[in-house]
């Protein structure tokens, strides 16, 4: 039996952050692979495999709700460049998941939803998740 990733809790500097559910996504970060064919000679090829690491950094992105405490922890993890570890984890039916990236920085501009369902969105790039 698997059990599927639905609630996942996420910390960002060692610190627990309130997500909206089914916001939150991430890479493993082994970056994209490339596939091509060589000659052989005739009609015959050979597969030729690589890892394109200019792409070998993880992603992990999520949705905060657009609190003014949110707002407040949003711009003090984006104004640090390559400080952040953000740490995904869940338990399951007895089973655990985690991935930490370290050395991340956010990625996008963060923009500030208003209103009643106001949310916060932020993508974290760094090291590969382990």
């Amino acid at each position: 039996m698997s059990l599927q990733l639905s609630a996942i809790a996420v910390e960002v500097n060692d610190e627990p952050w309130a997500i909206e559910p089914g916001t939150c996504a991430f890479t493993e970060g082994f970056g994209a692979a490339l596939v091509r064919a060589a000659s052989t000679g005739g009609e015959g090829t050979e597969l030729i495999f690589a890892r394109d690491i200019s792409e070998a950094m993880s992603m992990i992105k999520f949705e905060v709700p657009a609190t003014i405490a949110n707002v407040e922890r949003v711009r003090a993890v984006t104004a640090g460049l390559g400080v952040n570890t953000v740490q995904l984890s869940a338990n399951f039916g007895g089973r655990s998941f985690s991935r930490t990236m370290t050395q991340g920085s956010v990625v996008n501009n963060p923009e500030v939803n208003i209103g009643p369902e106001g949310t916060i969105e932020l993508e974290f790039k760094g090291n590969p998740v382990v």
